[in-house]
């Protein structure tokens, strides 16, 4: 599977919390987002399916992103 230097620099800023992924996102075209989603679900799934086990599906997936999100969000609020 070919995919994007830009994608995986993508991935690397989100997690690291760098502000370039914002800039990233935005400079997506519709078409690029969707490929770029669908990269992201597969390294997502890669990643958590040793902590998930058997309930790595995609509701699955999704709740644990509002979790991480929700987080996110919490401590940029406390400033932590």
């Amino acid at each position: 599977m070919h995919v994007e230097p830009r994608f995986r620099d993508q991935i690397r800023c989100l997690v690291l919390k760098d502000r370039k992924a914002k800039a990233l996102h935005e400079a997506l075209s519709p078409g690029d987002r969707v490929a770029f989603n669908g990269f992201l679900v597969s390294v997502v799934a890669v990643l958590l399916a040793p902590r998930l086990r058997d309930r790595c599906g995609i509701e699955e997936l999704a709740v644990f992103s509002d979790e991480v999100a929700a987080a996110h969000r919490a401590e940029r609020t406390t400033g932590q």
